[in-house]
């Protein structure tokens, strides 16, 4: 019923930047409630040290991530968040970019989580071993195998939003995961697409890991 008062001009026009802006912030909403790695949270306390025999000391910084991957994925992507911090057993730096373009844009969560060698066990577990346990409890009965850069393997597969897809893969005592969605002209990606796009964007990260 028209409110006394007003004219009734029938359904106004619907302004697609506008639901082009909702589709990336439910998007990026979709990827901040996911976990970017099983068991993989932030600690407080003293953080916990690498050592000799750990490849990788510390977990990287987002500016590893080249830009060029990211162009690539998103147009005009910019850092929305970066934390680093102690994990248990390690280090984790997780880092998101967003992107508001009307005719492809979304949002890219990156997730590197290192675990140090544990010596106090009475039979020491590398951290190389500590991940692919991580990694092992990652993979979804939906998802399928893939190759980052050689003689590398993980797992990629839909993510649970619209347009959405999810991966991880271990590089030695490192555990990279990776969240994307996005959309292109109002309309969010296709499952496949969606997954096309993560596996580029993954080939283009694994060369600087």
């Amino acid at each position: 019923m028209t409110p006394t008062g007003t004219k009734d001009d029938g359904p106004r026009p619907v302004d697609r930047p506008v639901v082009r802006a909702g589709i990336v912030v439910a998007g990026a909403a979709v990827l901040s409630a996911v976990a970017i790695g099983a068991g993989l949270v932030f600690t407080e306390g003293e953080p916990d040290h690498p050592a000799e025999e750990d490849p990788h000391t510390t977990a990287p910084g987002c500016d590893v991530v080249p830009q060029e991957a990211l162009d690539a994925l998103l147009a005009d992507a910019v850092l929305e968040s970066e934390e680093h911090g102690p994990l248990d057993g390690g280090e984790k730096t997780t880092c998101s970019w967003i992107s508001t373009e009307e005719s492809d844009g979304g949002s890219v969560r990156v997730g590197f989580s290192v675990r140090f060698t544990d010596n106090t066990a009475k039979t020491p577990v590398s951290g190389e071993e500590q991940i692919a346990e991580d990694h092992a409890a990652l993979a979804p009965s939906e998802g399928e195998e893939f190759s980052p850069v050689e003689g590398v393997t993980g797992w990629i597969w839909s993510g649970s939003g619209p347009g959405t897809a999810e991966l991880a893969y271990p590089v030695e005592n490192l555990l990279v995961r990776v969240s994307c969605s996005g959309h292109t002209d109002s309309e969010p990606w296709d499952p496949a697409d969606a997954q096309e796009r993560a596996l580029r964007f993954a080939e283009r990260l694994g060369e600087n890991l």
